[in-house]
């Protein structure tokens, strides 16, 4: 027959177990969500300039744009524009 301290030391210890496999699979939530991050980044469109540098970046941290956020976007593009590489003739 088990005793009562074997049953809470047998509970404990499950619950340490559960909470570090709990642990494990949030940080594999985690790692997939910033994973599809960075593939969102690195799918869109190339950027204009360094305005949409910036609107890629802080729209992967969480960020979402206000109408100031955009205006900054637009001078920061007109500011730092990003060279075009020629296109090569095949």
């Amino acid at each position: 027959m088990t005793t009562k301290k074997e049953l809470e030391i047998k509970l404990r210890d499950h619950q340490k177990e559960c909470a570090e496999k709990r642990a494990a699979i949030l940080k594999e939530i985690a790692d997939l969500e910033r994973a599809a991050s960075i593939e969102r980044l690195t799918k869109k469109k190339p950027s204009k300039g360094l305005g949409d540098t910036i609107k890629k970046v802080t729209n992967a941290l969480g960020v979402k744009q206000c109408g100031g956020c955009k205006k900054r976007q637009e001078k920061l593009n007109r500011l730092f524009p990003y060279k075009e590489e020629p296109k090569k003739d095949k």
